[in-house]
Order: structure tokens, then sequence, then C-alpha cells
């Protein structure tokens, strides 16, 4: 009888483990002879790198990322060479996502944005290229938010789903995390805190109710 036991990933830097074999059956006289275990190492699965530099401007750089990754606010941008410019290719009447993300060398208090002309391939200016630039692409350049603001946030969890009054995020996630109870806990002590906790430390007992 072949039996595969499955797979190991063992932390970085790790040069060897110890594996336990254990073998059950509802027959108490049954017996087993164990032979030719083979361990074999298995080359982890990588995603290839997408973000591409645009522009060095002003302190600060310009970058893109493929509309398939997620650009989360901590996240730094990519060393590579400036790409020309964004290609993007959509049959007339539909849309073709893509992101731009401007990270600055220090903190910015508030930033304004301005598109500029698309061109087609014929070099001609595409006028209504871009009908509107969302209000939360406005309200995010205002924002200084804080590093741990990401999917792994309770806070950012709950206020997406709408448990969360904004006034917590506003006041401290989307500025700089200053005064968060809950970012200095983890900072100073690696201390996780339970996602009812409110960033003032105070728990939220609607929140208890809940999981997200």
């Amino acid at each position: 009888m072949l039996c595969h036991a499955g797979h190991l990933a063992p932390g970085d830097g790790v040069t060897s483990v110890n594996l336990l074999v254990k073998l059950t059956s509802t027959d108490p006289k049954a017996r087993a002879w164990l032979d030719d275990i083979t361990v074999t190492a298995i080359k982890p699965r990588r995603v290839a790198a997408t973000a591409r530099l645009l522009r060095e401007v002003a302190g600060s750089k310009i970058w893109t990322d493929s509309e398939n990754r997620k650009i989360f606010p901590p996240q730094k941008p990519p060393s590579s060479e400036p790409a020309e410019a964004i290609h993007l290719s959509a049959p007339q009447g539909e849309y073709e996502p893509f992101q731009v993300a401007v990270t600055p060398e220090a903190g910015w208090r508030e930033v304004n944005w301005t598109w500029g002309e698309f061109f087609g391939p014929d070099e001609q200016a595409a006028p209504g290229a871009i009908s509107q630039v969302s209000e939360e692409l406005a309200m995010s350049a205002k924002r200084n938010y804080c590093v741990w603001y990401n999917e792994t946030s309770g806070m950012k969890r709950a206020y997406d789903k709408g448990l969360l009054d904004e006034k917590w995020v506003r006041d401290y996630c989307w500025n700089g995390g200053k005064n968060c109870v809950r970012k200095q806990r983890f900072e100073a002590d690696g201390y996780v805190s339970p996602d009812y906790v409110l960033p003032d430390g105070t728990v939220d007992e609607n929140l208890k109710k809940h999981k997200f």
C-alpha cells in the first residue's frame, strides 16, 4: 500500500525536521511494517513580481501593479527602471482597469491629483477615456493611513462591513495610527488586540456579537 503523508512547509532557515507517523486501527491485533519512507523537497511556488515604477518626481515615486494584485498602504514601491507608460487595451464600449500608486518619501498632508489626456496607438489624444475620478481617490490622497491598516486589521474589516462608525478609522486609522492603543500595544509588546477592542482601548460589545 502506498501512502502519501502530505506536505510540510518548514520556516526559513530550518535545516531539519522531525516527522511523527501515527497509524490507527480498530483491530487490536493489527500490525504494520513501514518500509522505504521517502522525504522529497519541493521547490516553493513564488508569484512573479508585477509592480513597475513609472516616475520619480517631487520626492515621491509613482508606480503601478497588475489589476489582479492589491496595493496596500504600507507597501513599498518597486526599485526597477521606470517604465515608459501603462498600456491599456479594451474594445469600444468596455472598460480596462488599472491602478496607480504614489508613495512619498515623507508624509504629505494633502495631495492634488489631476488626470491628463490619454493617447491611443496612433499617438492621438483620446478625450473622455476617463470619465471621472472617484471621490474615494480624492479622499485617499488626504489620508495618512496607519501602517497596520490592511486586511489583517480588525478595525478595517469591521468598518468595511458597516459595523464600525467612521469616526474610529478617521481619527485613528486614517491619521497615521496616532494615539491608537491597539497600535501601541502591538508595537511595544507584540500584543494583538481582539477585533472588538476599539482604537482607544475600550471594548465594543456590539462587535463581540459579529464574526468578520
